[in-house]
Parts: C-alpha cells; structure tokens; sequence
C-alpha cells in the first residue's frame, strides 16, 4: 500500500524527491509511476542517471516490473557518443544511463528533451560545481524526481543542494539556506519519507553488536609510534589528513598482522556453522586483500566486489555470491556496493572499518535489511580501544542525531 500512495505522489509532483529509507523500493515507485504516465500518454521519454554499478540493475528491474516498456542503458565511447545517444532517443521510452556520461561537453543534450529526469541515489549531485552538477542542469526536461534515501548525509545544506540541482530558478533562495527549520518546512513540501519501521512490521529484527577490539604487538607499537609523531607527518604530508589516514590504516592492518581480520574469521566462521551468509564491508582496500587471503588459506569459500573489475564481473560475482550455497562469505568494496544492490540471501554485516557519513554507512547496512529479508539480521561493527576509531563513533552518531531530526520530520508530517 505504502509503495501505491508512493507511486501516486510521484505523479502528483514535478519536483519531487523520494527519500524512502533504503529497502523500501524507490525504483519500482518510480517504473510504476512513470509506466501510468506512459499508458495515458501524458509522458514519451524518460532519462534515469544512476552510479555506474546500478545501470544494470534498472534494466533488469524494467524488464522484471515493466517488460513492455522500451528501454536502454546508454554508455557510448567518445567516438560514438553523439550518435549512439541519438540512435537509444529514438528508439526507447527510457534511457538509462550514468553520471558521468553528463560529464560530457556535448551539444546532444540539447537537442533531446525529456518528459520526466530520475537521478538514483541523487546525493550524488550535492556539490552543485561539479561537472557531473552542470551536466544534470544541463538535461532539458519538464519533470525532476530524485530518489535517494540519504538527502543529507553531513549537514543539512545537503538538502538544499538536492533542491536547486531539481529547480534552479524556483529554489535560487536556497543557496545559502542553513536554518534546519526552513529546510524542514521547505522539505516537507518537495520531499516524501518513509521508513522501515513504519511500513515495515514484518520485517524481522535487526541487532547492532558493536564489537571493540585492542591493538596487540607490532600493529600496537606502530599505532603509538605514528601517534607520537603524528604532527610530523602531518607537516611532511601536508595537512592533518596525512596523519589521519596513517593511522586509520593502522587501526585496520599493520604488514600482515590484523585484530579486525582474526575477529571476522571468528564470526564467519560461526555464521558457516549456522548456515547462513555474511557480507564483509570495507572502505579501504588493503584489510580487504588481506581477509581474502586469510580465508582463502582456511578453505571459505567468498567472491568479491572490488572497484578495479568492471561491471560484468562484478555483476557475476554477486550473482555467483547469491546462487552458490557453499559460499558464506561477500567480500565487498563499501565505496561502490553500499548503494542499490538487495543481497538479502545474506543476513549478517561486518563493518572492517565505517565512513565519516552516517549514511553512507547505512546504507551498506541495508544492502541486507530489506524486502525479501526473512531471517534476523546482524550488524558487526568492529572498532579498536584508545585510537581515533572512537572519536569516530562519537562524530557518527552527532550526525546521525542531525540527520534524524530533519528527515524524521518528513516522515511525521506524512503520518499525521
């Protein structure tokens, strides 16, 4: 019922953004939505810009929800961009495509027009000086829906960033917007909230173990030599973050030594015991190797999802991951795959290391947390005693604080 009224909001808005918690299926909302305008005829042509690793996915969600629907993924080289987005705009109600396509200087874009432009997960676009920004300004349309479920992920200007990318001209007062209660009051007209414990009472219970570890031999020594000399560093590598991401390293791995990765193999190894799967976050790739190393010397079967593959073997391994009942483990680069992926055949998380955003650590988290999830749900975030992974913590959760205040309020006006 909730995804119905969500579908008919959509079609009532000309700016509209759909800020559904994650798992509660913004894209099926939105082929739905413009499927109706299709039908009646009120709308011919459809762009969806998406993160690269997700253009595949919407295809594949046209054809399971929409199968008459005409669409393509456009991702033409250099040489051919002109004609091949010509060639997919005659051809096809919907074209699909990613945000760096927009990056282009082309003249083609104004030479197309679109009834309705979906940005997917469009917290992307909050820098509004980017060239992917400009690219989307650029797009001729009459409709601007942006699905994304973290409007803010730092601070509340996130949100008013998201509403001058949909209407530049009706939102120019925004642009230095940073009253939390004019966004909330600006938002609630434009922004549509819903979350999983609100329209989701069968889904089953998800459990938050925070898991603190203590730095041990040489990884401990190296922490605290780095930590007393962190201002050296700093000053040789040029700012603070020099130091910062030595010992965030540190924190995570020091030559082959790893509290974080000897505690995964131990709760890995208790969810193959159970049956059960478990997806492996990471932001950082060197943890990431060395797990896969670990594992593959104990005989646990894992695939990957790692930013140097492309998208069909990405694609696969995923694919591989869910189909293969010996596989317990899914080892996953957190840049790329906490956004728009289900793998709910999985039902245990491993945080190896977290963001500085929140959000962005939900929504990894959520990969697993939504529609079609039936078993209990368990989140690991592993963190080491006494280093800047506490102070870590702390800045999350006064985020988090911000960020439920403004969305929540969404989510309150709507169910009043």
């Amino acid at each position: 019922n909730y995804q119905v009224a969500g579908k008919d909001w959509l079609l009532s808005k000309d700016l509209g953004i759909m800020a559904d918690d994650m798992g509660l299926g913004k894209s099926i909302q939105a082929i739905k939505a413009f499927e109706t305008g299709l039908v009646k005829s009120d709308i011919n042509k459809v762009l969806i810009v998406s993160p690269v690793n997700l253009t595949t996915n919407w295809l594949n969600e046209l054809l399971k929800w929409s199968p008459r629907i005409r669409a393509e993924v456009v991702r033409p080289k250099k040489n051919e961009f002109d004609i091949e987005w010509l060639k997919a705009y005659e051809k096809n109600h919907i074209l699909i495509t990613n945000y760096e396509q927009l990056r282009s200087d082309s003249e083609i874009f104004k030479s197309m027009f679109f009834d309705i432009l979906i940005l997917d997960e469009a917290h992307k676009i909050k820098n509004l000086s980017t060239a992917i920004s400009k690219g989307v300004f650029r797009v001729k349309r009459n409709i601007f829906w942006a699905l994304t479920g973290t409007p803010i992920e730092n601070k509340p200007k996130d949100l008013a960033s998201l509403l001058l990318q949909a209407n530049p001209k009706k939102m120019f007062y925004l642009k230095d917007e940073k009253d939390t209660s004019m966004l909330k009051s600006i938002g609630s007209k434009f922004v549509l909230r819903r979350t999983k414990k609100d329209v989701l009472k069968e889904l089953p219970p998800v459990t938050d173990l925070v898991v603190p570890l203590e730095l041990e031999g040489d990884q401990k020594n190296e922490y605290r030599e780095i930590w007393l000399n962190r201002k050296k560093i700093a000053k040789t590598g040029g700012s603070y973050f020099s130091a910062l991401a030595k010992l965030r390293e540190t924190c995570d791995l020091h030559n082959d030594e790893s509290v974080k990765v000897e505690k995964s193999i131990e709760i890995i190894k208790k969810v193959q015991d159970l049956g059960e799967k478990v997806i492996v976050f990471s932001f950082y790739k060197p943890i990431a190797s060395l797990l896969a190393e670990r594992l593959e010397n104990e005989g646990i079967k894992f695939y990957q999802y790692k930013s140097e593959d492309n998208s069909e073997d990405r694609d696969f391994n995923l694919s591989s991951f869910k189909n293969d009942d010996k596989a317990a483990v899914f080892i996953a680069s957190a840049r790329i795959a906490s956004e728009g992926l289900t793998i709910t055949e999985a039902n245990h998380v491993i945080f190896l290391n977290r963001w500085w955003t929140p959000s962005t650590n939900s929504q990894a988290r959520d990969r697993v947390n939504r529609i079609g999830q039936s078993k209990n749900v368990f989140i690991y975030n592993l963190f080491v005693l006494n280093t800047i992974e506490e102070r870590l913590n702390e800045i999350l959760e006064d985020k988090n604080n911000l960020y439920e205040e403004i969305t929540e309020s969404f989510a309150e006006e709507i169910l009043e």
